[in-house]
């Protein structure tokens, strides 16, 4: 044991080409290019920030700005987007981008979800991998860069399944018995509503999130990973696109299949070639950091174990944990 946790610590101080990384940050800008237009075009900060009288922050005492200096941050992130698509201003534009993105969903727990999260801790591992991004010229990188960001995607997947190990996901068949009945109801087609679809539809989710970390991580299996995230994804985008609020969560996760192909295999594709290396390491506090926040990132999604009651009831601790569509929440106000 103590050989394999050795080996395994030297593997992440190995370099690696980031092309990976540099592709994946590539399209996941783009996608998020994407939602960013939609959070202005459509409204979502003068309807979720500025319209509402009470606003229960994350944090005790953030209070939104002016009205006008909101729309302007709405604004400098769509500029900080487009910067992140360019490698020249990725690193600072992805900066400016998590910090106004952050902000916020931190604004208020009413709109929040687990998708926010996962953008956010997704940027701040991008913006500590990415040193000198190339297309071009061969760059390399600490193997632990792209772990942390492997290991990222791989505890969305697992823990979301760990947490569909339970009585109403297993035996009642819910949320998907919902969901499905309302797809029905807005297509107006009786499919949807089987029994033998929900059941499907329930048993597949939990089995894939609790297997396809580990089929991405392993050679052998790792085309048919691709094969069954494409399906998955997809086939969830138009279940959910008019019934809940996923927006552009599938392609991301999509998006993030660029970081299990082999750097190296990518750089024969581009035809990258070996021509005078640019290779920047981490310092030993950077790695070190990156293990102990992948660890945190582990552990915080259970710290609803501390607290007294069902997490599914109360909610306590339902946050930051992967818990994937358990709560639908409307807001219905009254003018007397």
């Amino acid at each position: 044991m103590q050989n394999f946790i050795l080996k395994f610590i030297g593997d992440l101080n190995r370099p690696i080409p980031s092309i990976s990384i540099s592709i994946f940050r590539f399209f996941f800008a783009l996608i998020l290019l994407i939602q960013t237009y939609y959070f202005i075009a459509g409204g979502f900060i003068e309807k979720n920030i500025i319209q509402p009288f009470v606003l229960f922050p994350f944090i005790k005492g953030l209070e939104p700005a002016s009205k006008a200096f909101l729309i302007i941050f709405g604004y400098i992130m769509l500029i900080a987007n487009v910067g992140m698509l360019f490698n020249k201003f990725t690193r600072i534009a992805t900066f400016v981008f998590l910090i106004c993105f952050t902000y916020f969903w931190l604004l208020d727990k009413g709109y929040f979800n687990n998708h926010y999260y996962f953008i956010s801790l997704i940027c701040f591992l991008i913006f500590l991998a990415e040193k000198n991004p190339s297309f071009s010229k061969k760059t390399y990188t600490t193997r632990i860069n792209l772990f942390a960001l492997q290991a990222m995607v791989f505890m969305v997947y697992f823990i979301a399944g760990l947490n569909k190990l339970n009585p109403y996901w297993l035996f009642d068949l819910q949320p998907m018995q919902h969901i499905l009945e309302v797809k029905a109801e807005i297509t107006n087609n009786p499919f949807f509503k089987q029994n033998f679809i929900i059941i499907c539809a329930s048993y597949f989710g939990l089995i894939f999130d609790v297997c396809i970390g580990f089929l991405l991580f392993f050679k052998r299996t790792r085309l048919f990973a691709f094969v069954m995230i494409l399906f998955f994804h997809l086939t969830n985008y138009y279940l959910f696109k008019d019934v809940g609020e996923i927006g552009v969560f599938p392609f991301l996760m999509i998006s993030t299949l660029i970081l299990f192909i082999d750097p190296n295999h990518l750089c024969q594709i581009l035809k990258i070639k070996e021509q005078n290396p640019i290779q920047k390491s981490n310092s030993v506090i950077i790695n070190k950091f990156l293990l102990c926040f992948l660890v945190l990132q582990f552990i915080l999604p259970f710290r609803h174990v501390l607290f007294k009651g069902n997490v599914d009831y109360n909610g306590i601790g339902q946050r930051f944990s992967w818990r994937m569509k358990i709560m639908y929440k409307e807001s219905d106000i009254n003018y007397f």
